[in-house]
């Protein structure tokens, strides 16, 4: 019998993984893990790609990190969560019901 473990595997050296809970109200929590110390930025944008904000925006070192996401002024959609680490940029996406 052969075993597949599910593992996510970047050659820019990190993960961004799926926020949960998903969808959300009032908050959602942001996860990643980096391989080296580096200047981690996290961004939201709406469904048509503006901006909305910037949630995270520090160096960080090497590990799993959390970031909590809490929109007060949002209403109930489709949004996008985007981190940056040094020159690599990965998307996903997360609804909000309010």
């Amino acid at each position: 019998m052969t075993s597949i473990k599910d593992k996510e595997v970047t050659p820019s050296g990190f993960i961004l993984y799926q926020n949960f809970p998903n969808p959300f109200n009032p908050s959602t929590n942001i996860t990643f893990r980096i391989a080296s110390p580096s200047r981690v930025k996290i961004r939201i944008y709406n469904s048509l790609g503006r901006f909305i904000a910037k949630i995270y925006d520090k160096q960080t070192l090497a590990g799993s990190h959390n970031v909590k996401y809490s929109p007060d002024n949002l209403s109930s959609g489709v949004y996008y969560y985007q981190i940056q680490v040094d020159n690599h940029v990965v998307s996903k996406t997360m609804i909000l019901l309010k």
